[in-house]
């Protein structure tokens, strides 16, 4: 199913640009959680500024993120030294 609708992504050849309101509402992130992975230093969020102030996000390029940082997140093991 997923890859059906990746093929159909690529056949249509659209992205779609949202603003930061849009973004938390698709993807559940406030505004201050998206500052925050926007502004790191190693797998930033990928995103748009129009105007030097406007902040968007391509969703082809937030999706590819997501999976990365799923994945980062599932492997990632906590090291607690005594």
């Amino acid at each position: 199913m997923q890859s059906d609708v990746d093929k159909l992504k690529k056949k249509l050849g659209q992205s779609v640009v949202i603003n930061t309101r849009e973004f938390e509402r698709r993807y559940g992130l406030s505004p201050a959680q998206q500052k925050s992975r926007r502004g790191k230093i190693k797998d930033p969020l990928p995103f748009i500024c129009t105007n030097g102030k406007t902040i968007q996000y391509n969703t082809d390029e937030v999706e590819k993120w997501l999976e990365n940082y799923k994945k980062t997140k599932e492997n990632t093991t906590w090291r607690i030294d005594r």
